[in-house]
C-alpha cells in the first residue's frame, strides 16, 4: 500500500505533530515546546500534513522500482483491477499497466460505485483500441461470481 502521493513538497511543514500540548481556556492549543498558539483545526492539519510528508511517494519513482512487474504484464491473458478509484494519482499507474498490456487482453474493472465506473469509462474512451476489451463488475458481482 502506497500512501501520501498528494504531497510533493515535504519541506513545506513547519510544525511537528506530537501529543505534548495543552488546551487553553479559549479552545486554542499551545504546544509544550513551542510558543505559538494553534487553533485545534490548524494543529490537526499540521499533524496530518506532517504524516503525509513522511509517507509521500513519487509515482514515477515507484513505477520505475517495479519495472519488472510492469514488463511481466505482457505475458498475462487477462487483467482484473480491484479497488482502484482511478483518482488522479492512480492515472500514472494505470498508464503503466496499459503500456504493458497487449491490446487483445480482456480487462475486468471491479468498482465500488458508479462514480468510479464513470472515471474508468472516461479513461478508456481515450483509448479506443482498448475500450472494447474492458468489462465492469460491482464488488457484489465479483464476490458472488463462479470461479
Amino acid at each position: 500500500m502506497i500512501t501520501g502521493h498528494d504531497n510533493p513538497d515535504p519541506n513545506r511543514f513547519d510544525v511537528e505533530c506530537h501529543p505534548q500540548f495543552i488546551e487553553l481556556d479559549d479552545g486554542v492549543f499551545r504546544l509544550m515546546d513551542v510558543e505559538e498558539l494553534y487553533a485545534p483545526e490548524d494543529y490537526l492539519k499540521s499533524c496530518l500534513d506532517g504524516i503525509n510528508s513522511i509517507l509521500y511517494k513519487n509515482p514515477s519513482h515507484k513505477i520505475g522500482q517495479k519495472a519488472g512487474f510492469f514488463k511481466d504484464i505482457r505475458i498475462v491473458d487477462g487483467n482484473t483491477v480491484l479497488g482502484w478509484s482511478l483518482g488522479s494519482i492512480d492515472i500514472p499507474y494505470m498508464d503503466a499497466v496499459m503500456e504493458h498490456t497487449r491490446l487483445d487482453v480482456p480487462m475486468t474493472i471491479v468498482y465500488y460505485d458508479l462514480e468510479t465506473r464513470g472515471r474508468f469509462e472516461r479513461y478508456f474512451e481515450n483509448r479506443p483500441g482498448r475500450a472494447c476489451h474492458v468489462g465492469y463488475m460491482t464488488w457484489d458481482e465479483y464476490e458472488t461470481r463462479d470461479v
